[in-house]
Formats: structure tokens, C-alpha cells, sequence
């Protein structure tokens, strides 16, 4: 995936939050880690730094889309 989770063990790396559900639980979740990263100033300055800096164009997924789509052509139906 493009966004890189945040957790509290990952604060230096992470650049957005990942939820799975896409229901009210899900919605929930995420609110919930927003607010969390909110009412903590620091992660949230190095979470929109890191959201900033981070390569979110197609190149990295087009190299990955064409790995896989090589990997599927060798493999025998």
C-alpha cells in the first residue's frame, strides 16, 4: 500500500492512517488515530512531514505492477 501506517512504535516513518473496514468500525478507527495523533502535537508535525516528503506517483507502483505482472507471465496456467 501507498500509506505507511501510524502506530506509536513507528512515528518516524509513518505518513497517514491505514484502515481496512470500510463501515461505520472502520470510520471509527480511524477517527479514533486521527485524534490520537491530534492531541499530540509532535506526531502530528512528523506525520504531515513525513505525508509531504513521501512519493505518492505512480513511478513506485508502476515498477511494482510490472514485477507482478512479469512474475504472472511465467507462471504456467
Amino acid at each position: 500500500d501507498t500509506i505507511i501506517d501510524y502506530k506509536a512504535n513507528n512515528i518516524d516513518n509513518a505518513d497517514g492512517i491505514l484502515f481496512n473496514d470500510f463501515n461505520d468500525d472502520g470510520i471509527r478507527y480511524g477517527l479514533y488515530k486521527a485524534m490520537e495523533i491530534y492531541s499530540s502535537p509532535k506526531s502530528l508535525r512528523k506525520i504531515r512531514s513525513n505525508a509531504m516528503k513521501s512519493d505518492h506517483s505512480w513511478k513506485k507502483s508502476k515498477k511494482e505492477y510490472i514485477a507482478l505482472y512479469k512474475l504472472a507471465l511465467t507462471k504456467q496456467i
